[in-house]
C-alpha cells in the first residue's frame, strides 16, 4: 500500500509536486521497492526451509517465456546501458516446452537477469541461449562483467552471500537471489550450474526437464 501509494503520488494524481519533492518521492519510491524484494525473498526463504513453498507443474514454453524475462527486465537493463539478447540453438523451436512452474521460472530469470545487468559495464551485453541437453532445456544467462573470486565459488548459492561487504551497498540486492534460485530450480526437478572467470564475466546455467508433449 505504501508503494502503491508512493507511485499514485509520481504520477501526479494527487495533484502536481514540485522537483524537489519529486526527487525525495522517487527515493521512498526506489527503496520500498528494495524492501519489498527482501521482505518477499525473506518470506521464500522460510517457505522452502519449512518446505511449504508450492511449486505448481504445468507445461511452459520456453521461447515465449525468455522473451517474457526479457522484455520484463528491459527497463531496469536500460538504467544501466545494457543490451539484452537472446540466442536460441537450432535444436530448440517454439513448440518446446518445459514441465515447471512458469512464475517460478520467471522469478529465477528476473534473478539471475538482475546479477548479471547490474555487473556489467555500460555498453555491454548480457546473452541469454537455449539449447537442449539430454531431454532437458538449458538456459544460460551470460554475461561480460568482473567475474567473481575464486573464494566466493563455494559460497555463491549460500544465504546473504555477497563476493565482498561493498556489494551490497554498491550494487543493491539482498544476497538471496541465487539461493532462491537454486532452491526452486531443484524443486522442480531442475540443476543450476555456473562458470565464471575474474575479469572477464560469468554465466549460470539452468537445465529444466522436458514436458514429454514438446517436439
Amino acid at each position: 500500500s505504501i508503494l502503491g501509494s508512493l507511485k499514485l503520488v509520481q504520477a501526479g494524481v494527487t495533484g502536481e509536486i514540485g522537483d524537489k519533492t519529486q526527487s525525495m518521492v522517487a527515493i521512498a519510491r526506489n527503496n520500498t521497492e528494495r524492501l519489498s524484494v527482501l521482505v518477499n525473498d525473506i518470506l521464500d526463504v522460510e517457505k522452502l526451509e519449512f518446505d511449504q513453498l508450492k511449486i505448481s507443474s504445468e507445461s511452459v514454453p520456453v521461447i515465449d517465456t525468455m522473451q517474457q524475462a526479457i522484455r520484463q527486465m528491459q527497463a531496469y537493463a536500460d538504467g544501466f546501458e545494457v543490451e539484452l539478447v537472446l540466442q536460441t540453438a537450432p535444436d530448440v523451436n517454439e513448440q518446446d516446452h518445459v514441465c515447471a512452474d512458469a512464475h517460478r521460472v520467471m522469478q529465477i530469470m528476473t534473478n539471475l537477469l538482475s546479477n548479471a545487468i547490474k555487473y556489467s559495464e555500460p555498453g555491454a551485453k548480457v546473452i541469454v541461449s537455449l539449447t537442449k541437453v539430454d531431454q532437458q532445456v538449458q538456459i544460460s544467462v551470460k554475461d561480460f562483467g568482473r567475474g567473481m573470486p575464486d573464494y566466493f565459488r563455494k559460497q555463491i548459492f549460500q544465504k546473504f552471500s555477497q563476493a565482498d561487504s561493498t556489494d551490497k551497498r554498491e550494487k543493491g540486492g539482498t544476497g538471496l537471489g541465487l539461493y532462491i534460485a537454486k532452491a526452486l530450480t531443484e524443486k522442480m526437478h531442475g540443476s543450476i550450474d555456473f562458470e565464471s572467470e575474474l575479469g572477464k564475466g560469468s554465466e549460470f546455467f539452468v537445465r529444466l526437464p522436458l514436458d514429454g508433449k514438446s517436439e
